[in-house]
């Protein structure tokens, strides 16, 4: 989806704040979007409409999307390729 906001977090969560390791990165026309310089390990990767990227920062709702988000695990010096389904927060 052109502009959908793509979420990546590394996996487990930290004690941290989630929105320490939060990277995100919006689609471009053609639905395409990029990470790169990636530690390898895993993670959980996520879209969302351009609508709901705003409701991301409302309590528990990233949390949510998380436990539902795909995982991919990353290795070093490999590109990973990825289809994912577009979420809306439901907010």
């Amino acid at each position: 989806m052109a502009r959908a906001q793509a979420v990546l977090v590394k996996w487990p969560l930290s004690n941290e704040d989630v929105f320490l390791s939060l990277r995100s990165t919006a689609a471009d026309d053609d639905g395409k979007f990029q990470f790169a310089g990636l530690a390898p390990g895993e993670y959980r990767i996520l879209a969302v409409v351009p609508e709901s990227v705003e409701k991301l920062d409302e309590p528990h709702v990233l949390e949510q999307l998380l436990s539902r988000a795909d995982r991919v695990t990353l290795t070093a010096g490999v590109t990973e390729n990825l289809a994912l389904r577009v979420t809306d927060t439901g907010h």
